[in-house]
C-alpha cells in the first residue's frame, strides 16, 4: 500500500495501530486499571468483595492477562490479625497457596503486632484466562478477629498523622 501524505497534512496508507495477531510475543496489546482511593474495612472471616474495585477486559486468542494490584495501605484494627488478601477472575479464586492441612490458601496476608502497623503489599499474576470477557478483582477478609483495612489505618481517628491511601488494579493483555 502506498503511504500518502495529503494537502491538508493528513497521511493515508498506514496502519495506526498494529493488530493483535501480528503483535510479536510479549508485546501489551491493551492496558486497563481502576484505581480505589475511598476506604475499604471488613471484619468478615471469609472473603468479601472489595467495592468498587474491579477492572474488566476482553481478550482474544490465546494471550494472557498480567495483573497488577498495588495496595496503598492495609492495616488491622486489632493488632497480631492478618488481613487476607485475595486475586479473583470472575468467581474463581486464582493465585493462591497450595493446600497444606488446615492453613488459609490466600493471595497475599499483611500481618501488624500493633492495629496501626501498615503495609503496601502488591501483587503481580501472569493469567491464561483464554479468549473472552473477563473481571479481575480484589477480595478481602480477617485471618479470624478484628476489622481489615484497605487505604486507611486500622487504628485511624481522623487526626495529624494518619493517612488514607490509593490501590491500583491494573490488567494488562500481553501477546502470546
Amino acid at each position: 500500500m502506498t503511504i500518502t501524505i495529503n494537502g491538508s497534512g493528513s497521511i493515508t496508507g498506514i496502519t495506526t495501530r498494529l493488530a493483535a495477531a501480528a503483535a510479536p510475543a510479549g508485546s501489551v496489546i491493551q492496558c486497563l486499571q481502576d484505581v480505589k482511593s475511598d476506604v475499604f474495612t471488613t471484619s468478615s472471616g471469609t472473603p468479601v468483595d472489595v467495592t468498587n474495585w474491579s477492572q474488566e477486559i476482553t481478550t482474544t486468542g490465546s494471550n494472557k492477562v498480567l495483573v497488577q494490584v498495588t495496595c496503598g495501605v492495609v492495616s488491622m484494627a486489632t493488632g497480631g490479625y492478618s488481613a487476607e488478601l485475595y486475586l479473583v477472575r470472575g468467581s474463581d479464586t486464582i493465585a493462591i497457596g497450595d493446600a497444606s492441612g488446615s492453613r488459609t490458601r490466600v493471595t497475599m496476608a499483611s500481618n501488624g503486632a500493633s492495629n496501626y502497623d501498615l503495609s503496601s503489599p502488591s501483587i503481580t499474576f501472569l493469567d491464561a484466562p483464554g479468549a473472552g470477557t473477563h473481571t479481575y478483582k480484589v477480595q478481602m477478609a480477617t485471618q479470624s478477629s478484628g476489622t481489615a483495612c484497605l487505604n486507611q489505618r486500622g487504628d485511624d481517628s481522623d487526626g495529624a498523622g494518619y493517612c488514607v491511601g490509593t490501590s491500583t488494579l491494573t490488567v494488562m493483555e500481553i501477546a502470546v
